[in-house]
């Protein structure tokens, strides 16, 4: 009698212990199903928008027509968009992660410091291309805060064919004055 009243004690016991375990998992999973999916669905939501955010800044960047160029705090190229690629004909892979002034001819190379150049002005320098060639280039420099760094964020742009023009014009103005 008393081996079979343990006995039961140890089955009431584990029978009791089995509904206190299949309570918590259904309180666990009941928690999942009203807490973390709910958080689930927000993020999935969130991270979607900023990959359209991402994907539509990326466009605007690669087709806006200037060469642009991030630097880092420390100088440093970060980003360049493709027309940095077409204009001066290195690679992205050729230009992350290092200074910039390989993209000036050497004279302005040395002059070059994004850090003293007032934001929102022109520049105009001598670009260098990979090949060696060099192009008179105008930069605009801008300045963001990200975070606790800074970024310098160049717009670029070969003015190769406006320095033809402006010198079809002086020599036609100067043809008109000796006539």
């Amino acid at each position: 009698a008393y081996e079979s009243e343990n006995t039961r004690g140890l089955d009431n016991l584990r029978a009791r212990q089995k509904v206190f375990v299949e309570l918590a998992l259904l309180t666990i999973a009941l928690i999942g199903l009203f807490v973390f999916y709910p958080m689930t669905v927000l993020i999935k939501s969130e991270t979607g928008k900023l990959l359209a955010a991402r994907n539509e800044l990326n466009a605007i960047l690669e087709t806006v027509g200037k060469a642009i160029i991030t630097l880092n705090g420390r100088g440093r190229i970060v980003g360049i968009n493709r027309e940095v690629e077409l204009v001066w004909g290195y690679s992205r892979a050729e230009l992350l992660g290092r200074d910039p002034t390989r993209l000036l001819a050497a004279a302005d190379g040395e002059r070059f410091a994004p850090e003293r150049l007032a934001p929102g002005s022109k520049h105009e320098f001598r670009g260098r291309r990979k090949n060696g060639d060099e192009f008179p280039l105008e930069l605009t420099l801008a300045r963001a805060a990200v975070g606790d760094h800074t970024l310098f964020i160049i717009a670029g742009e070969d003015i190769t064919d406006r320095r033809r023009a402006e010198d079809s014009l002086r020599q036609q103005s100067a043809a008109l004055a000796a006539a």
